[in-house]
């Protein structure tokens, strides 16, 4: 298995496309992590963790590319399901 890593602006989208070209999959991985972080700039934040990788993904699917892999922290999911009694 030939593994091409590549760090890009996620935001801006033709930087996407060109990281994209030739690859059979893409493991996402940029994103704000911590409230602490994510606090800081909100706007920002949700241009990284939603719209970059909405995009990326369209993008992805534009190119054919069939595995789309993404990643996410937990922290979210565990401040949602604090005292409910349920396990994630």
């Amino acid at each position: 298995i030939e593994t091409l890593f590549t760090l890009h602006n996620s935001i801006n989208k033709e930087t996407i496309k060109m990281a994209v070209k030739g690859v059979d999959a893409v493991f996402h991985l940029a994103a704000l992590v911590g409230e602490p972080a994510c606090s800081v700039n909100e706007k920002l934040t949700k241009q990284i963790n939603t719209e970059a990788t909405i995009n990326a993904a369209k993008i992805a699917r534009e190119n054919g590319i069939k595995k789309f892999i993404f990643t996410s922290k937990d922290e979210h999911f565990r401040k949602s399901y604090q005292g409910s009694g349920k396990t994630i």
